[in-house]
């Protein structure tokens, strides 16, 4: 009678298989939250943006309040 002490075939490919799957569910969780990270930081400076050209047209409106004769030039009527 034999007796073998070796790994199967089956046990093998079995073996890779849930490597190869474990593997393959990391890199899609990673690109995921990798890809989440890319939108918050535009999402961030998007709303930073914002802020400026709210405050550059806030500034803008004052300057026009303070000086009437320049405020002519870009009224029609």
């Amino acid at each position: 009678m034999k007796n073998n002490k070796g790994i199967t075939l089956i046990s093998l490919v079995a073996s890779i298989l849930l490597i190869l799957i474990l593997a393959a569910t990391t890199v899609v969780t990673s690109m995921n939250a990798y890809n989440q990270m890319k939108f918050e930081g535009a999402k961030t400076e998007l709303e930073e943006i914002q802020k400026l050209v709210d405050e550059t047209a806030s500034d803008y409106q004052t300057y026009l309040k303070e000086r009437p004769h320049r405020n002519r030039l870009f009224r029609l009527f």
